[in-house]
């Protein structure tokens, strides 16, 4: 096991200090509390944000705008856009490139992101 420090914070109003301990305490414990977001460092110093409301059953939808090795690096308009679900930004990019690998048979290292954006298609290309 690691040993973690996990911060959270919250602004009050209260007349002293132990009043407003006992609201931020409130503020955690009370049935549907919104409380729900952490940041949590690990042992090398790396924060991290968790938020523990989002599901990983429903992980967020990235639109992802990828390029094959065979198709013109210069040429914006030779792109394939592809809708992953995946936990970050990074996530969603190595998804992708595998997915489009798999379907293109290719090594998933030769395909090219070029943009990432949450939401299903939500690349809005100018032309």
């Amino acid at each position: 096991m690691f040993e973690y420090r996990v911060r959270w914070e919250i602004d009050v109003d209260a007349g002293n200090a132990e009043a407003a301990a006992r609201r931020a305490m409130s503020a955690m414990t009370v049935a549907g509390t919104t409380a729900t977001v952490f940041d949590v460092m690990g042992k090398r110093g790396r924060v991290r944000r968790i938020d523990l409301t989002l599901d990983r059953k429903s992980d967020p939808v990235w639109c992802v705008l990828l390029r094959l090795p065979e198709q013109d690096e210069l040429d914006p308009c030779d792109r394939v856009t592809w809708n992953v679900k995946a936990r970050s930004v990074k996530a969603a990019a190595t998804k992708a490139r595998k997915e489009l690998a798999k379907k293109y048979e290719c090594d998933p290292d030769s395909i090219g992101v070029g943009a990432i954006a949450l939401g299903e298609d939500s690349i809005r290309l100018p032309w």
